[in-house]
This record gives C-alpha cells, structure tokens and sequence, in this order.
C-alpha cells in the first residue's frame, strides 16, 4: 500500500480480519471496489459475500496500465521520528489504537484518534499538516493514511514497524511499559 495504491482507498488486509474492519470502516450500503491478484480477489469477494456486503474487482495491474493516479506513503522509521521529534520538528503523530491500548504505551506526544472513529475526529485536525499515523504494527496505521487521504490530508505517512519496531529500536516510550522497562533496570 505505501510503495502504491489507487488514491483514496483504504487499505483492509486480506490475511488480516478482512470481514472484522470491513464492518467497522464501511458503511452498509456502500459501492465496494476490491483490488488485488485474482487469488485474492476470489478470496476477498467470497469472505465479504458472506458478511452481505458485494464489491466489483479490479486487479491492479489493470489500475497501472490505465494510467489513472496512484498514491505514496514512504514508511517514516522510528529513529528518524525520533530524531524529528527531538529537534522540534516532529509532524503530527496521531496514534490510531484504541484508548486503553494508548494510555498502556505510546512513543510521546501523540493525538490518540482510534481508528474506527478517525473519520469523524480528524475534522479537529488540519489537513495541510504533515501526520504520521502510529498503531502497534503498522497494519492500522496504514489503514488511516486512506482515511486521511479521503478527508483531504495531502502529507501522511505511518510509522514503519509501529510502535513495536520503536520499542524495539530502544526508543522511549511512555505509560505502563516504561514503567516495566524502568523496574527490571
């Protein structure tokens, strides 16, 4: 999705749950377009039929060929945020877990917008900043770079790894897990 994609979508994984976020990010009703291999597409169609939804499928190849836009995200990593962060010039973090995830561990100063309301909560925030979108893996993350694509935001990225790959990098975190961290030390 961030090396391409067909702009203004949003990014739902098919190995992830495909039928679960379908539900919770498009409306009832709504004129799906899937995109995909053939493999996956008989996939995807056949596990969201049985959720009542229908969708028309396009490969992607036949999206390139027909030389319509396609959209970039490059991943931001963790030490280069990080290092944003500490001069001052960080764009908008906005962390899309869920509250209770949040307050458990976050990497800084971040919005905590969850996914499934981010549509409506980013009308609080200006498209024309740069934002970077962070979850635990990134698989989140990458789905609300669509949603604020489809609200206007030009500049959005997601943080490669999540905050899982920034845990990793040993960069600081906040709540629940550095007090962990402080007491084994």
């Amino acid at each position: 999705y961030a090396t391409g994609h067909i702009p203004n979508s949003v990014n739902i994984g098919l190995r992830g749950r495909l039928e679960t976020w379908t539900g919770i990010m498009v409306p009832w009703g709504t004129k799906l377009a899937l995109v995909g291999s053939q493999p996956e597409l008989r996939e995807a169609v056949s596990r969201l039929h049985r959720i009542g939804y229908r969708a028309d499928v396009l490969t992607w190849e036949a999206w390139k060929k027909s030389g319509l836009p396609v959209a970039t995200n490059a991943p931001v990593k963790p030490a280069e945020l990080h290092a944003k962060m500490g001069q001052g010039e960080a764009p908008l973090i906005v962390d899309v877990r869920l509250p209770n995830e949040w307050m458990g561990v976050r990497i800084g100063t971040v919005v905590n917008l969850p996914l499934n309301h981010l549509s409506e909560l980013s009308a609080k925030l200006d498209p024309a900043q740069p934002v970077v979108t962070v979850c635990n893996s990134a698989y989140r993350s990458s789905m609300a770079i669509g949603i604020l694509e489809r609200k206007g935001f030009k500049q959005v990225s997601s943080l490669a790894g999540g905050s899982e790959a920034w845990i990793e990098a040993g960069l600081p975190v906040y709540g629940a897990e550095a007090k962990k961290q402080a007491a084994t030390e």
